[in-house]
């Protein structure tokens, strides 16, 4: 027979034992460091137009900032060699146009220095200077004409063209307010036009006179919408060329051939006519020398005229 042991006293140390184990055990947290703010120093962040770009002569220049700036250590601070002084417009605490006074020189790098002296608002300087480079434009020059200097036996009608080397005239100007690129010598009648910013072209209505030699000169007050004047040592200033003289291309029905007794003549011309001129020259006469009346027709140039006879021609 087994013996039973009974042991009461262990129940509650287990319990108590039980109790220790599942409590959890509290934990204190660790405090994390509290971030120091980094103080950054004043940067120029873009300019307009970009820096090493080619700028007009008197182009404005915007200048823009990482933060608002103490506006009277900046431009006290501005420098450049090929400009004295500066018209200064802020158009907000961080932003800064300059204009020249004085237009800046033609053909030249144009350099305009930020010294360190350059305080933000909160009394922060620039760090190190900055430097903004430019190229201004050369003078104005004409590249090609047409016709072609001492061009001979040119066509009347042809139109006459000037090319510069860089835009005269902004893009989408009114036509109204824009220059004439040239004039010629003898005057003309016609219509001239800038065909875009740099070159001018001009057609003559009525044609141009045939054998006749004309001069163009180039408008010397012209410049270039950066400002540059026309260069007087180009070449192209003006130049001639002459017109060829009036020539007959071709008659039809071609002569001493047969000629239908309701025939029309036809003249062709190398340039458009004088059409009173023409007409008044034109003789068509029949075998005793008798003049055949008729009407004239022109073609829309004026280069093609037809003698209409007013009745049918004798036979034979």
């Amino acid at each position: 027979m087994r013996a039973r042991f009974r042991f009461p006293f262990l129940i509650p140390i287990l319990f108590l034992l039980v109790a220790c184990v599942s409590a959890p055990t509290p934990t204190t947290a660790t405090p994390l460091p509290s971030p120091t703010a980094q103080t950054l120093p004043p940067a120029v962040v873009e300019t307009s137009p970009p820096i090493g770009s080619q700028i007009g002569l008197t182009t404005p220049i915007t200048i823009y900032f990482s933060e608002a700036m103490e506006r009277a250590s900046v431009e006290t601070s501005i420098r450049s060699p090929d400009v004295e002084r500066f018209l200064f417009i802020w158009l907000n605490d961080a932003t800064l146009q300059i204009t020249p006074v004085q237009p800046f020189p033609i053909d030249k790098e144009i350099q305009i220095t930020l010294g360190t002296s350059v305080k933000t608002a909160r009394g922060l300087n620039l760090p190190q200077e900055v430097t903004l480079s430019y190229r201004t434009p050369g003078l104005l020059t004409v590249t090609q004409v047409l016709p072609a200097p001492q061009a001979d036996a040119i066509s009347p009608d042809s139109a006459i063209v000037a090319a510069f080397n860089q835009p005269v005239v902004p893009l989408g100007a009114e036509a109204a307010s824009l220059p004439v690129g040239f004039t010629l010598e003898p005057a003309v009648n016609g219509r001239g036009e800038w065909l875009n910013t740099s070159t001018y072209i001009f057609y003559p209505d009525p044609a141009l006179a045939g054998g006749i030699e004309y001069t163009v000169r180039i408008n010397n007050t012209l410049k270039s919408t950066a400002g540059t004047p026309l260069d007087a040592k180009s070449p192209n200033q003006a130049w001639a060329f002459r017109t060829a003289l009036p020539e007959v291309l071709e008659i039809s029905p071609a002569t001493r051939t047969l000629l239908p007794i309701d025939g029309k003549i036809q003249i062709t011309f190398n340039q458009p006519m004088d059409k009173a001129s023409v007409e008044a020259a034109f003789r068509l006469q029949d075998a005793q020398a008798k003049l055949v009346t008729g009407n004239f027709e022109w073609n829309e140039r004026g280069t093609v005229v037809t003698f209409v006879p007013q009745q049918q021609l004798a036979r034979d």
